[in-house]
């Protein structure tokens, strides 16, 4: 920006500069499951969560999803940094491994990962 004003003894000006940042999609996205532990006893877990500049988040069992990934998210919720969640796939009690789905979002896109953990 620059801003010049005159007047009869001459002119000044002033110059001003600034630098706008392009938007990014969410960064350091990651999630983990029950403080990293490779087994559980318990559908209920604890995610820990983080990812920079995330507007909301979302969740999913992979094995939730079907023929439209997107239909079986949660909905979109503000980011935290801990979650409690059920690994149940709706349908009984099922040991194997698991894996839950983050995705975060801003206005410029999104970032997704996944956590792996296995129900006894």
């Amino acid at each position: 920006v620059n801003y010049e004003c005159k007047n009869s003894a001459g002119s000044s000006s002033i110059f001003d500069q600034i630098t706008l940042n392009a938007a990014a999609a969410p960064s350091g996205v990651n999630i983990t499951i029950n403080n990293n532990n490779a087994t559980t006893t318990s559908e209920i877990v604890t995610l820990s969560l983080s990812a920079t500049n995330a507007d909301d988040c979302r969740y999913i069992n992979q094995n939730d999803f079907g023929a439209n990934f997107s239909t079986f998210f949660s909905p979109y919720e503000a980011f935290t940094s801990t979650k409690q969640w059920n690994l149940s796939d709706g349908v009984g009690f099922h040991t194997g491994l698991r894996t839950v789905n983050y995705e975060c979002r801003n206005t410029a896109g999104s970032n997704s990962i996944f956590d792996q953990i296995v129900l006894e």
